[in-house]
């Protein structure tokens, strides 16, 4: 549980500039506020949205997601093809040498072709196969929409963490910063004979701690933004710039359940799943009747055999309407009902478990979102007591008022604080964008982001 701590601790916190601003502004070194400026986004530092667009372009997600509705077109024409006519041409040549030939048994040739063409007037099946194609291509196409969304709600996290990380770093180099100014007034105390040794060893840890603390930040840092490479598959040239404000909308639980239904490709697609397979048992139903096929055939027979009528050339043409009707299969009928009734209704029960659930998931979202708001406020306060506190300690420890126990102390209470307050914006920044995943929409607008070029 600690290192989830700590985790959340290095990782909070999207708007933490301006506030990791004032912590700077307040420490009485110039060195902190310098590094503090050189990590604020240039302008030419990476958007969030521009983040998504390029991972949208690069990764290998939304590719797989156009192939699966590639297949899945290629599934659809494949259904279609057995309601198109067919058209079939063949031909033959061939030769013999016979003893009872006159003249010699000379080899004699015969040529023959034929063409045909079909079209189906009656097959149940097929039409039913072709629906479910129809169907299973659509929900194809939202889960492949619901892919790329997830692929946005992804680098949207990471891009939170690694922008954090960054705050996170930057209130660490500060500790430090401060820690070591700290052991160098103890040392200075201690040959005015002012201080103790343990002061300066107590300090000469505080900045142990601080720069142990710095470390781990920037590492943490260094791995999130290896992460956020890999889903935009290039390097990060820079800093991250501030994400946009995360908007939700109405915080009305019916309201925000009607926009999921509405927005959620996901639980359409489960829909047309379901008819899809309500399709295919209808197909197996169909294979019950007769197939009817109206045919066409045309064929040509020539030979120069002496031994048939000369010069035997003979052209025939045959229009047919053909009726199979099959009894018996094997029981291959009867199981492909039964598969396709079985998965029709574990879509069923399926869509109908994440409907139940959107409206729980949508109320805990909402509960989050409350939390976060109040912890926030919290952590503000909190923030500003311990800054209030260090200045106030750190001063006195100056004029000889404070041990450099308690300036230590108020050091390491006023990171903790400044890391509490990276956490609590961090958790709310993290709750708008469940309540934005829940209802369907995009992290940081209404729409896709365009590609990148």
């Amino acid at each position: 549980m600690r290192r989830v701590w700590v985790a959340l601790a290095l990782t909070a916190g999207v708007l933490l500039a301006g506030e990791v601003t004032e912590a700077t502004a307040s420490t009485p070194l110039s060195g902190a506020e310098g590094t503090a400026a050189s990590l604020a986004p240039s302008p030419a530092a990476l958007s969030a949205p521009q983040a998504i667009a390029l991972a949208l372009f690069r990764h290998e997600t939304p590719a797989i997601a156009a192939a699966r509705i590639r297949a899945a077109e290629a599934q659809r024409q494949r259904a279609a093809a057995a309601l198109r006519p067919s058209v079939r041409l063949q031909g033959s040549l061939s030769t013999s040498d016979r003893d009872e030939v006159p003249h010699g048994g000379d080899a004699h040739e015969t040529a023959a072709w034929g063409a045909a063409a079909e079209i189906a007037l009656l097959r149940a099946s097929a039409w039913s196969g072709l629906a479910a194609a129809r169907y299973a291509l659509q929900a194809q196409q939202l889960e492949g929409a619901e892919m790329r969304r997830a692929l946005a709600y992804s680098v949207a996290a990471l891009y939170l963490d690694a922008l954090a990380a960054e705050r996170q770093v930057v209130a660490a180099e500060n500790r430090l910063a401060v820690a070591r100014a700290a052991v160098a007034d103890a040392q200075a105390r201690l040959d005015a004979g002012l201080a103790v040794r343990t002061d300066v060893i107590r300090a000469e840890l505080e900045a142990a701690t601080a720069q142990l603390a710095l470390t781990r930040a920037r590492n943490y840092t260094a791995n999130l933004r290896l992460a956020l490479e890999d889903l935009i598959v290039q390097p990060l040239g820079g800093a991250l710039a501030e994400p946009p404000t995360i908007e939700i909308p109405d915080p009305a639980i019916d309201t925000l359940h009607r926009l999921a239904l509405y927005y959620r490709g996901d639980l359409k697609a489960l829909q047309l799943r379901e008819a899809a397979a309500e399709q295919r048992r209808r197909a197996g139903y169909g294979r019950w009747v007769p197939d009817v096929v109206a045919r066409a055939e045309a064929s040509a027979y020539d030979t120069n055999d002496p031994l048939r009528a000369a010069g035997d050339k003979t052209t025939v043409v045959t229009l047919s309407l053909v009726a199979t009707w099959t009894l018996y299969d094997g029981g291959d009928r009867e199981g492909a009902i039964a598969e396709a009734e079985a998965q029709r209704r574990e879509l069923g029960l399926e869509r109908t478990r994440q409907l139940r659930a959107l409206r729980k998931d949508l109320q805990t979202a909402l509960a989050d979102l409350g939390t976060a708001e109040a912890a926030l406020q919290q952590a503000e306060a909190r923030a500003r007591l311990a800054r209030a506190n260090a200045d106030e300690v750190r001063a006195r420890y100056k004029q000889g008022l404070a041990t450099a126990l308690e300036d230590a102390d108020a050091i390491s209470a006023r990171f903790e604080a400044d890391s509490g307050l990276v956490a609590a914006q961090l958790a709310l920044s993290r709750a708008r964008l469940q309540v934005r995943r829940l209802v369907g929409l995009w992290p940081f607008s209404e729409r896709e982001p365009l590609n990148a070029p």
